[in-house]
């Protein structure tokens, strides 16, 4: 299993071109990575990917997930990252908890708003010496609940994350991505 590494500017450049100027969170300063699992290293393409492509579909949603990015790439220059989105401006809560391999697991999101969602994952183990959250979806609900193919959707990500935990191959930051 692929997953990439990605810089805050690879991120946010996942969401929408970036402004000069851009303030951003430099590598050596995060304590945990941001990855997402891919196919392809080059080009970014995955999930996440694909979800941010069929759902962040305008300039509010964007601006959202943005805010949302930015905040948690802050959070993780701390070791506890929850602790720093609890005072950020973004909410950040459990959005779904099921069992595998007899433990609970949880999927997170992060709330920029009442309707726009990042979905994330933290590896409960270090993945070649580091610690990683996973970025699994963005999503514009439509409703409060969070929908049945979200849930899956993360859970299958998960699963697989769990499944070969040992075996994954994170792409350093080589390429930004490209629209």
């Amino acid at each position: 299993m692929k997953a990439a590494k990605l810089t805050h500017q690879q991120a946010l450049s996942l969401v929408a071109k970036l402004p000069p100027g851009k303030k951003l969170i430099l590598p050596d300063k995060q304590r945990w990575e941001i990855a997402i699992v891919v196919k392809d290293c080059q080009t970014l393409n995955g999930r996440f990917r694909k979800s941010l492509e069929q759902n962040i579909d305008d300039v509010s949603k964007k601006s959202n997930i943005l805010k949302a990015l930015d905040e948690l790439f802050n959070a993780v220059c701390c070791d506890d990252y929850q602790a720093e989105l609890a005072q950020s401006s973004v909410a950040c809560k459990v959005a779904h908890q099921f069992t595998y391999m007899g433990n609970s697991v949880k999927v997170w999101e992060l709330k920029p708003n009442n309707k726009d969602r990042v979905y994330f994952f933290p590896a409960p183990e270090k993945i070649n010496g580091k610690r990683v959250i996973f970025l699994l979806n963005g999503y514009h609900k439509k409703d409060q609940q969070t929908p049945k193919e979200i849930k899956t959707a993360c859970e299958d990500a998960i699963k697989e994350i769990l499944r070969g935990q040992d075996k994954i191959e994170i792409c350093e930051e080589k390429n930004v991505a490209k629209k």
